[in-house]
């Protein structure tokens, strides 16, 4: 079975970005940077690269550092409602109603 690592990435002051792994393939996306620097700093010290920045609604504490990610990785920016493949695994958000028009959730299981 593929290896699945979701690790926690302290933004902000009360924050967090999350990058989901996955180890078999070697592919990394983040989801919600509201921040660039702590994200590069994460992926540098591991030597590990971005395949892709993944957003569930709009708000800055959870899209800020996607102009900067993009930039510096030149990785895919995906947002709320949709699936994505990378390597061997799709990324589905499907529409979730919460705090916002285009709020959307993701599902570890089907990743």
């Amino acid at each position: 079975m593929p290896t699945m690592d979701i690790i926690p990435i302290p933004q902000l002051a009360d924050n967090y970005a999350w990058l989901l792994r996955d180890v078999d393939a070697n592919v990394n996306v983040v989801i919600h940077p509201s921040e660039v620097g702590p994200v590069i700093e994460f992926l540098q010290q591991r030597h590990w690269h971005l395949d892709a920045v993944l957003n569930t609604h709009h708000h800055l504490d959870h899209t800020g550092g996607n102009i900067g990610l993009k930039a510096a990785y030149g990785c895919e920016v995906i947002g709320a409602i949709g699936c994505q493949t990378l390597a061997t695994k799709a990324l589905c958000c499907g529409g979730t109603p919460c705090s916002s028009k285009a709020k959307a959730s993701t599902n570890p299981a089907a990743i």
